[in-house]
């Protein structure tokens, strides 16, 4: 029962404690994600002014193009002479309505920068109509667009438009100076942005580091241009990145920032977290050693109590039974007609039977409670145990008009301990002389039948008409120092354990006591087991949880 309690109360504490301490952990990772998405959420819309300033110079820039794609003239010279004023064409090129190049073509009058072009540019001239399914196409109809492609390790790029009679004219532009033009409209310096607005939330260490970096990075990852006041690590991701439209598709736009040192709040938190919950285990543990300091002083004072009233009843029961003794032998020697002495002696030798039996259930309690109760079988025969337990409630009976009846069907000599019997029978005998006299009758029945094993199982039947017992009362009625509230028990003294004691010993015996059902007053049925030949008995299963038998 210790053990039990202990692990229970231990659990009580420790479990809320884990609990709390688990949710503590989790709210910190938590609030440590969430801040981390709220930063990235902020780049993210930082990140979408740069776009667009990429974009409006991409629209600008391909409005541009499409005139340069309509030239005045689509001769030769014309087409020479163009690039040499406008420096972001390197050559232009035409492609004639059967989907073949009909400008520049290698022959005689090819110049060094037309030959150059042609070798770049040698994989889109092997198939007829190169641009009619072309995937970098600027709109959907197909008529104009970028194609991007790699030669000696860099990116080129040209720009063409279908004119109306079929013919593609284009051009070859000067990567440099468009990512120059590009990089022009990219911001030298940090403006206020969204990160820094979200920051003037922070505390004042925090905003120190409100810094943010924007950086522009080819298809390589290698850095083409960055602007900002914020040095990243060198391992460090990008709170937000985005690619660029064509035909830098490959190219990004990466956005780093500073942030609070999520990491660190996270373990300051969880040190706060444990350090609280460690603060309320050592309370939890000083809470549980005084709990079991106080428990084990009540149970020290409760077996010294019980310890004082075990010997207190064994020092009266000698001195009782003498009293009874002589009480018996004076009576026998009074003259039966005066009838005053006979009713006082009468009187003391019933009254000491009773604190007799009181005593007894005090002891037999006590030794149940030591689990020192022993059994001692003897031979004998159950009908005449229950006469002798029932001779010394005659009087009474009589002096009540309670009609006794009677149907003894166990003559047979048998082994039983005639101490826990005698003692059973007076508790329920007791019962009917102090809360069933009304009824006016009791009936006493046994019988014996014989069960497995070569055992006899001994049955005992005490039935009443007094007021009887509720099914709610029933339930309470077998606990320690129970007493029914009712008017039947007002004014009738009693311990409340003997009941307790009865059931017991009849579990030890290998039988139990249980309250049977009746249209009016209470039945109670008592079983044991007996046998020809002395042996000990195994408890009855249905009575688990009680003592062995007294030792008388």
């Amino acid at each position: 029962m210790k053990k039990k309690l202990t692990i229970l109360l231990f659990s009580i504490l420790l479990l809320p404690l884990i609990a709390i301490g688990i949710l503590g952990y989790n709210i910190s990772t938590d609030d440590a994600k969430l801040l981390s998405e709220a930063y990235r959420d902020v780049a993210e819309r930082d990140l979408e002014q740069t776009e667009s300033v990429v974009r409006e110079f991409m629209k600008s820039t391909v409005s541009r193009y499409r005139t340069l794609c309509h030239p005045e003239s689509l001769d030769a010279n014309t087409l020479r002479d163009i690039p040499t004023r406008e420096p972001s064409i390197v050559q232009y090129f035409v492609v004639n309505e059967e989907g073949q190049l009909q400008y520049p073509v290698l022959d005689e009058t090819t110049g060094t920068e037309e030959a150059a072009f042609l070798e770049r540019t040698a994989h889109l001239w092997k198939h007829r109509h190169p641009f009619r399914n072309t995937q970098e196409t600027a709109d959907e109809g197909g008529n104009r667009g970028f194609v991007t492609w790699y030669h000696n390790r860099g990116l080129h790029f040209i720009y063409w438009a279908r004119h109306k009679d079929d013919r593609v004219v284009g051009f070859e532009v000067e990567t440099a100076a468009f990512i120059s033009a590009l990089i022009a409209e990219l911001p030298e310096n940090t403006p206020i942005n969204n990160l820094q607005r979200y920051h003037k939330k922070q505390t004042v260490n925090e905003q120190k580091n409100s810094h943010r970096l924007v950086k522009l990075v080819d298809e390589q990852d290698r850095d083409v241009y960055l602007f900002g006041d914020y040095t990243p690590d060198s391992k460090a991701s990008p709170l937000a990145s985005a690619h660029l439209p064509s035909p830098l598709s490959a190219w990004q736009l990466q956005y780093f920032a500073s942030m609070p040192n999520t990491q660190g709040m996270w373990q300051r938190r969880t040190i706060y977290i444990f350090l609280t919950i460690g603060t309320l285990i050592l309370a939890a543990l000083i809470l549980f050693a005084y709990f079991m300091l106080e428990y084990n002083r009540e149970s020290r004072l409760a077996r010294q109590q019980t310890s004082f009233v075990n010997q207190v009843s064994h020092e009266l029961k000698t001195p009782l039974t003498n009293i009874r003794m002589y009480a018996e032998l004076l009576q026998d020697h009074l003259d039966e007609d005066d009838s005053t002495e006979q009713r006082y002696i009468a009187n003391i030798v019933n009254e000491s039977g009773r604190l007799t039996r009181l005593i007894q259930n005090v002891l037999s309690f006590a030794r149940s409670e030591r689990k020192k109760l022993t059994l001692r079988l003897e031979e004998g025969i159950v009908d005449e145990q229950i006469r002798a337990s029932m001779e010394p409630f005659q009087a009474s009976f009589d002096r009540m008009h309670i009609q006794v009846e009677t149907d003894l069907q166990t003559p047979q000599t048998i082994f039983f301990d005639h101490d826990i019997l005698g003692q059973i029978l007076t508790n329920l005998f007791s019962n009917v002389e102090k809360y069933a006299h009304q009824g006016k009758w009791m009936r006493v029945q046994s019988t014996m039948t014989e069960v497995p094993g070569g055992r006899h199982q001994v049955t005992i039947r005490v039935s009443d008409k007094g007021p009887g017992i509720s099914n709610k009362d029933s339930r309470n009625l077998f606990l320690p120092f129970t007493r029914l509230q009712n008017g039947i028990t007002e004014g009738v003294s009693g311990t409340g354990i003997g009941l307790t004691i009865s059931k017991e010993l009849a579990a030890v015996h290998g039988g139990g006591l249980t309250l049977c059902r009746t249209t009016a007053g209470a039945c109670f049925q008592l079983t044991i087991l007996a046998k020809r030949k002395e042996q000990r008995f195994a408890r009855n299963p249905s009575a688990e949880n009680t003592q062995p038998p007294p030792n008388p």
